[in-house]
Order: C-alpha cells, then structure tokens, then sequence
C-alpha cells in the first residue's frame, strides 16, 4: 500500500512538472510572437535654431545664441547709456 502511494506520488510530480515545462515554453513563446517588430522609418530632425545669430561677449568671453528676429542691446555701450539718459 506504501509503495503505492509512493509510485502515485512521484508520477503525479513528474507529470505537474512536465506540464510546468510545457506552460512555460507555450508562454514565452506566445509572449515573443505578439511583441511588436520596431519600425524602420526615420523621421527627419529638424534643427530649430539653425538660423539663429550668435551674440559674443569678448570682454567676459561667452557667447549666447538668439532668435534672427530678436535684438541684442549692448547696455555696457556708452552711447546706448548716454541715449536713454536723455530720454
């Protein structure tokens, strides 16, 4: 009667762990087959600041990029200085 047991018991072990080994290897595989292939286009980059103009500051050494339709005032200027003054 143990011996029966026994046998049972290891032959029920044996098939959940073959049909463990089967779950998973449907699973992957399901999983593998529906992800999504990358798509090959290439969409062109645009450089937004391309025509940017490029203010230099030589007398602190850094230079800033701005906008072509935008205006950079020197106030360090002495006539920018003087000209608001009288204002």
């Amino acid at each position: 009667m143990q011996k029966k047991f026994v046998f049972i018991s290891i032959t029920i072990l044996v098939l959940l762990g073959m049909a463990g080994v089967i779950y998973y290897h449907e699973v992957r595989t399901t999983s593998l087959s529906q992800q999504p292939t990358p798509s090959q286009t290439v969409s062109p980059t645009v450089n937004k600041i391309a025509d940017w103009k490029i203010y230099t500051n030589t007398s602190y050494r850094y230079s800033i990029q701005y906008p072509a339709d935008q205006h950079v005032l020197n106030v360090l200027d002495e006539s920018y200085a003087t000209n608001t003054m009288r204002s």
